[in-house]
């Protein structure tokens, strides 16, 4: 929660257990501009974070497609977050049947997500990550 009555107070925030990639960056980004926050909820379901956001109870970096309809997104109030990416791997001979089907589902949810941010692209590679 952001208190515009205090401006020195913390911001609380509502975030998911490690290894979630978002946290680091709310910490980064809170840190490198000065502002004071902290780890009011730390749970372990996005379902939690929803409802923790739609309780007042803090603020929170979450995907596109995790924001359900009428929960408050913070526009200008808060520092700039840096682009993030989703990656999928899998063997190179794709010996599950559901592997492909399972990725171009994932895709397309993505796709509905975004479709309001003319900046995201999507595309899929059966390739591992190099060292």
């Amino acid at each position: 929660m952001i208190d515009k009555d205090d401006p020195s107070a913390p911001i609380e925030l509502v975030l998911l257990h490690p290894p979630c990639s978002f946290r680091q960056i709310a910490f980064e980004a809170l840190t490198k501009i000065g502002t004071p926050w902290k780890l009011s909820i730390d749970t372990n379901s996005v379902q939690g974070v929803q409802s923790a956001i739609r309780a007042g109870l803090g603020v929170s970096v979450l995907p596109l497609s995790a924001v359900l309809e009428g929960m408050p997104i913070n526009e200008g109030d808060l520092p700039e977050l840096p682009r993030t990416s989703v990656m999928s791997y899998t063997s190179t001979d794709l010996s599950h049947p559901y592997a492909q089907r399972f990725i171009d589902f994932l895709l397309e949810r993505m796709k509905d997500s975004f479709k309001v941010n003319k900046d995201v692209s999507f595309g899929a590679s059966n390739s591992a990550p190099e060292s």
